[in-house]
């Protein structure tokens, strides 16, 4: 029975630890697996991670992407301390401080450098994890590989630069507003310009530039509306109020630029190149002062130059009125002397008393007659040169004939013909018909000057002034020609100017012709030119053909 008892405990005892046993074997072998799976769970992850030991600082573990990242191998990683493959460590001196760092703050964010097996520097955001389990104390470390973004960066930090070099090199005003109107960025020319510190500025909107609320609700508008619609806008000329108690006044050409116009309002900003226009403006200023000023005194001297004219223009037509009253003297010579006869004749008849009814009776009709013609005379030249001003309707072919009886005896007796051809098919015109009468009686006064003038150079000859007449549906052509010599060369196109004389000064203005083409170009809307043809010129007039049936 003894034996029995004893076997039976002993053989519990022995159930007993087997059992234990298992249960640990078991343990283990959980404990096993689940270390498995962490271990590939991390040999999957993106990111470095690392198993210290703060004791010795020796590494007890390191996944899949860090022997990739690295270079280095399982085995000679077991010979490497945690400050010979990262940068942080290396050159924190004092360990213990860093170890103690990491127990107080339990979880540290850092950025480091992950040193290769070639000794490349890895730039690294590093996660470090305070663990104390299985009663050791161990530091559990998260590396980002950020090399591609530290290159962005750097990138990004040297466009950047050269971006805010452009900038200060730019004569320009330019700064950098977000969608409150705080102002995020601005060049040394903004800040001279405004004669404000950037660190002054940056952080503060348009309050910080101008005194008068009124300016700063008209600036913030402004941009808002440009944010808004998320544009380009071009303003060629903004008034700025600097100080309004000091009246300080600049004006500035800019240009705002919606940046971020995708994005939502809140993320964009608004980006402002201005000119400073404000001395160009005082210049402007002042030329239109100077233009004004100068354009009164061109008024004035316009105003004096045609007074002068005027009465010079008035002197080329007494000159005129004088030819006239030559060729009135002309038309009067001849009843004049017919009456001159008549009278002597019948007043000695009567001294004799020798006179009959018969010799009275004719000769009062002989002298009737010629006081008729003498008041004929002086009808047809009051007809001819009557001035309205007005259109009127008349017939040119008629008008022409008047003009001829006015010129006749004059032509007659400097051996001149005259000659009228026309190829109208209607001869009623309606338009300022003394007007045409001055311009061309002044062309049939010019030809026979140039008659007589030439006749000096090349001896007698027989004079002729011809004028000829065709349209069509649009314009009439006048056409006045003579055998007068011609006009030289080099004054022909000259001939047209004002106060231009080939005459003496005591016996021409030199407005003649410049009367004529003013008339011309004025009233009618036409042309009127010269050129040399055979022995003489001809002056060629264009006008509009205005109709209406008389």
């Amino acid at each position: 029975m003894k034996f029995l008892t004893n076997f039976f405990y002993f053989f519990s005892k022995y159930k007993v630890a087997e059992e234990k046993l298992y249960n640990k074997n078991l343990e283990l072998e959980l404990k096993t697996k689940k270390l498995n799976f962490i271990e590939n769970l991390l040999n999957d992850f993106h990111d470095l991670v690392l198993f210290v030991n703060l004791d010795d600082w020796s590494i007890l573990y390191a996944n899949n992407i860090f022997f990739e990242k690295s270079g280095y191998t399982k085995d000679e990683i077991e010979n490497k301390k945690i400050y010979d493959i990262q940068s942080f460590f290396k050159k924190e001196n004092n360990l213990e401080n860093i170890k103690s760092t990491i127990k107080n703050s339990k979880k540290l964010l850092i950025d480091n450098y992950l040193i290769t097996k070639n000794f490349e520097h890895i730039p690294t955001e590093d996660t470090f994890t305070y663990n104390n389990d299985f009663d050791k104390e161990y530091l559990i470390i998260f590396s980002k590989d950020v090399s591609k973004f530290k290159k962005n960066e750097i990138k990004l930090i040297e466009q950047k630069e050269f971006l805010e070099l452009i900038f200060e090199q730019s004569p320009n005003l330019i700064f950098v507003k977000d969608c409150h109107g705080v102002y995020k960025f601005a060049n040394s020319v903004f800040c001279e310009s405004f004669d404000i510190k950037l660190d002054k500025l940056i952080g503060n909107d348009d309050s910080a530039i101008f005194n008068d609320p009124k300016e700063i609700i008209k600036f913030q508008a402004l941009d808002q509306k440009v944010l808004e619609a998320g544009e380009t806008k071009f303003f060629p000329v903004v008034q700025a109020v600097i100080n309004s108690e000091k009246n300080i006044v600049k004006y500035y050409q800019t240009v705002l630029i919606t940046l971020n116009k995708n994005k939502p309002l809140t993320e964009r900003l608004l980006l402002g190149i201005s000119n400073d226009i404000t001395e160009l403006k005082q210049v402007q200023d002042e030329l239109n002062i100077l233009n004004q000023n100068l354009e009164n005194r061109v008024k004035i001297e316009i105003e004096k130059n045609r007074q002068n004219e005027h009465i010079l223009i008035q002197q080329s037509k007494m000159a005129l009125i004088g030819e006239l009253m030559n060729n009135i003297a002309h038309h009067w010579r001849q009843p004049l002397n017919i009456i001159s006869i008549g009278l002597d004749d019948i007043y000695d008849q009567f001294i004799h008393d020798n006179i009959s009814k018969d010799d009275f009776v004719s000769v009062y009709n002989t002298v009737h007659i010629s006081l008729k013609t003498l008041s004929n005379t002086i009808d047809g030249f009051r007809t001819f040169f009557k001035s309205s001003n007005q259109k009127e309707s008349f017939n040119i072919l008629n008008n022409l004939e008047l003009l001829k009886s006015i010129v006749i005896e004059q032509l007659k007796n400097k051996n001149i013909e005259y000659e009228l051809n026309s190829m109208l098919k209607n001869s009623n015109f309606f338009s300022y018909k003394s007007e045409l009468n001055q311009v061309l009686l002044n062309l049939i006064h010019n030809s026979i000057e140039a008659i007589e003038n030439n006749r000096k150079k090349v001896g007698s000859y027989t004079g002729f002034v011809k004028i000829t007449l065709h349209e069509d549906n649009e314009f009439l052509y006048i056409d006045v020609i003579d055998n007068g010599g011609g006009i030289k060369n080099e004054i022909i196109d000259k001939i047209f100017e004002p106060y231009f004389t080939t005459k003496f000064q005591s016996t021409g203005t030199g407005l003649g012709l410049y009367i004529c083409k003013n008339i011309i170009e004025h009233l009618f809307f036409g042309t009127i030119i010269a050129t040399n043809e055979n022995d003489g010129a001809k002056v060629s007039i264009t006008i509009k053909n205005s109709k209406l049936a008389i």
